[in-house]
């Protein structure tokens, strides 16, 4: 009876929030998610193994009598490509070596097909990624994709955008502030088409030093992780982040990072990376380390480290589904015993990866029940599923936001991330067994951890 209360008094609180949130924003989401319900999406890379990358191109056509060419990229533009399609079309991607440089396959020029010849059926909201391997050894185009033809993308309604892997950058750049955390949320398709979806290094790759990947949380953005990434020990580490649109489903932030991941791990070869992930991004790290597991050749994630990550999903998103008159797409994932979070902890956690799980404790919030950071409750945050994976477990007396600037967790993520082996003993391995077990003391919770776990 009193959750049945409880529930009724947050649903009141919510929809005096929603009612106070600016209208613009609301309204914009709506027409954002009237166009998803239209469009699809094409993204991919173009992988390239003798074929000079200043001479790739890619087209996209869309499949007529005679064939439509309604998109076209070239040279670097084109080893990264995402579009914005109209739904029920059929399409197909050519990438090809453009050895005279007019922009489209000709006879004789290496060309690797993608949906030919039946094309890739776009439904509404669906994402289709497409890897391409193009060679000097690959066959020349159909004869009916060398016809001459202008492009037509602009009557169609199909716009590109940028999808990128490893694009550099500095703090300064555009995409990185709060105001593109705020609209990755709430007009997500307007930062993909402004911003797009990609993996941001400071400085040219280096195979001497281990790649450690930052990734934030709901309408989070880069510029939260300065502090952290400033305070890193940059001669053996090199830091990236991700940046996406927080407010698309999570499953489809996960699928993008695992195809720049593969990306990158194609072009560099490393075999060892970190993933440091803050709130919602933990989730969507997770769920990219479990699709690494079975897409990749080698998983390259050695060292996962959470940073109040809402495990067991957020009652405000389950509520926003009831109530709010319009719905942000990650809610459904976020909603507690969602199909997302019953299906992330369904899957065997790999043994080769050691998490590390941080959680906050400090601060109140009167639209969550029991103890919490501010933002999220303790007891998703130490959810027993996650925590049965987690090589340790240590609790910070910070908010849900401060613990990003604490010099703490810093020094200790510091000491993590000296080795990307586990460590012998009862740390050795990702799920510890019985004898294993230590509590957290917090002064604020009592939550207790279950066999299997343990903290330091």
């Amino acid at each position: 009876m009193k959750m049945i209360l409880w529930r009724m008094v947050l649903g009141g609180l919510l929809l005096q929030l929603l009612a106070c949130a600016p209208i613009k924003r609301m309204v914009r989401l709506e027409e954002n998610l009237d166009t998803f319900e239209t469009q699809g999406a094409i993204a991919g890379a173009v992988w390239l193994t003798d074929v000079p990358a200043e001479q790739a191109g890619l087209v996209l056509y869309e499949m007529a009598t005679p064939m439509r060419e309604v998109a076209r990229l070239h040279g670097d533009d084109a080893a990264h490509f995402g579009f914005l399609v109209p739904m029920g079309r059929r399409y197909v991607l050519a990438a090809f070596w453009d050895k005279n440089g007019n922009g489209k396959p000709d006879n004789g020029e290496a060309t690797q097909l993608a949906g030919w010849p039946d094309g890739l059926l776009m439904e509404a909201g669906e994402t289709r990624y497409q890897q391409i391997n193009l060679s000097s050894r690959s066959p020349a185009a159909p004869a009916q994709l060398q016809q001459p033809g202008g492009l037509q993308a602009a009557a169609d309604g199909i716009s590109s955008f940028p999808f990128f892997a490893g694009r550099e950058a500095d703090w300064g750049e555009r995409s990185f502030n709060r105001q593109s955390g705020t609209q990755g949320v709430w007009a997500p398709l307007d930062f993909i088409a402004h911003n797009g979806v990609g993996i941001y290094f400071f400085e040219p790759y280096r195979k001497d030093k281990i790649p450690v990947l930052f990734i934030h949380g709901s309408g989070g953005y880069p510029q939260q992780w300065r502090q952290f990434i400033t305070g890193m020990d940059h001669d053996r580490y090199q830091p990236w982040v991700f940046n996406y649109p927080s407010g698309i489903r999570l499953a489809t932030s996960a699928d993008a990072l695992v195809e720049l991941i593969a990306k990158l791990q194609h072009d560099h070869g490393f075999s060892d990376m970190i993933i440091v992930a803050h709130s919602v991004g933990g989730l969507v790290a997770r769920q990219t380390i479990l699709l690494a597991e079975q897409r990749l050749p080698q998983q390259p994630v050695r060292q996962l480290l959470t940073l109040s990550t809402p495990w067991g999903g957020h009652t405000l998103a389950e509520l926003g589904l009831e109530k709010a008159p319009v719905v942000v797409p990650s809610w459904q994932d976020l909603a507690p015993g969602s199909d997302f979070l019953q299906q992330l902890f369904a899957q065997t956690w790999p043994q080769s990866v050691s998490h590390y799980l941080m959680f906050s404790y400090r601060g109140r919030n009167l639209w969550l029940p029991g103890n919490s950071d501010g933002s999220v409750s303790i007891s998703s945050q130490l959810l027993p599923q996650a925590q049965q994976a987690a090589t340790r477990i240590i609790g910070y007396d910070e908010t849900h936001v401060s613990i990003l600037n604490s010099d703490a967790v810093l020094k200790q993520a510091m000491r993590w991330f000296q080795s990307v082996s586990v460590d012998a003993g009862c740390t050795g391995v990702a799920t510890l067994p019985q004898g294993c077990l230590r509590q957290v003391a917090t002064r604020h919770d009592s939550t207790r951890l279950v066999p299997g776990s343990a903290t330091q």
